[in-house]
Parts: C-alpha cells; sequence; structure tokens
C-alpha cells in the first residue's frame, strides 16, 4: 500500500508549493524529475508529487498502480483530475490521447545507427558477412546486428 504519513508542517510546504490556474489545474511549482512530473522529498526519498497529492486527498492505495491525470498535465495536483490505474491502463489511456511518442528509429535520441547504416547492415549480411564483422564495422554488437536482421529492430524500414 502507498502510504505517506506526512507531518502536519510537511503537508503545510507541500501545499504552499501549488498554483491554482485558471483551467483547474492545481499546478506543482517545486521540483520537477526528468519526466515532467513534480517531486517532493519524503523520509529521504523522492516520491512524485500526483502520488503524494492522491494519498491526501483519499488516503492509501495499492503502491502498484499509477496516479493518472484526466487533464493529461504531469504538473497537475488537482484531486479531481487524478484517478489510478493499472501501468496497461495508463498506458491505453496515453496511447487514446494521441500521447505517444514515436520512438523508432533516428527518433530515438540514443540511437545509434541511421536509416541508411540499417539497410547497409542487412545487405551485407545477404551477401553472407558474419553478424559480428558488420557489428564490427557499425560499431554495434553483433546481437544488435541480428536484432535488425531478423527485423527485431528497425523494423520500420523495409
Amino acid at each position: 500500500m502507498a502510504s505517506y504519513p506526512i507531518t502536519e508542517r510537511r503537508r503545510l510546504v507541500f501545499y504552499s508549493r501549488i498554483s491554482i490556474m485558471d483551467n483547474g489545474c492545481h499546478e506543482w511549482n517545486g521540483c520537477v524529475n526528468s519526466y515532467g512530473y513534480g517531486v517532493f522529498g519524503f523520509e529521504r526519498k523522492s516520491i512524485q508529487c500526483p502520488r503524494i497529492a492522491y494519498y491526501l486527498a483519499f488516503g492509501e492505495f495499492d503502491s502498484n498502480l499509477c496516479v493518472c491525470h484526466k487533464c493529461d498535465n504531469r504538473l497537475c495536483l488537482n484531486p479531481d483530475h487524478l484517478f489510478l490505474g493499472t501501468k496497461a491502463e495508463n498506458n491505453a489511456d496515453r496511447a487514446l490521447k494521441k500521447r505517444n511518442r514515436d520512438q523508432r528509429g533516428t527518433k530515438n535520441e540514443v540511437v545509434k545507427l541511421t536509416e541508411e547504416e540499417v539497410i547497409k547492415i542487412r545487405k551485407l549480411y545477404e551477401t553472407g558477412l558474419s553478424q559480428s564483422k558488420i557489428g564490427e564495422m557499425f560499431g554495434v554488437s553483433q546481437t544488435n546486428v541480428g536484432f535488425i536482421v531478423r527485423r527485431e529492430r528497425w523494423s520500420h524500414i523495409i
């Protein structure tokens, strides 16, 4: 169970960092993590603010559940805008609202190869060159080359 027994003083500090907006969202003005969610220090850990806001409004909840936003505003802590859902339900909600990011190929910020290199890797493999040798040529692992030639990665490239 997610339980955050916050002292009255910490509760006041938490609420002091929230601004009520014209659109009904209660936006967090404190620290934000790399995913864009507010975070608040609690017992030497950073906890996502929507989880704390949900707990303060509704009490304990299953810690395996996600706190989701009806308003799609990651900084919003308005209890009326929050609801619980499984990871699958959260992902389905995101997809339904067309907020999925396309991370295929060069749209992924940690990509090592270009689309042209992927095409070359597949052509080289068809000539009989080993996956290990191809990997050395392109600075990627043999495993990665295997994923590419089997179209388990970069499947959108023909």
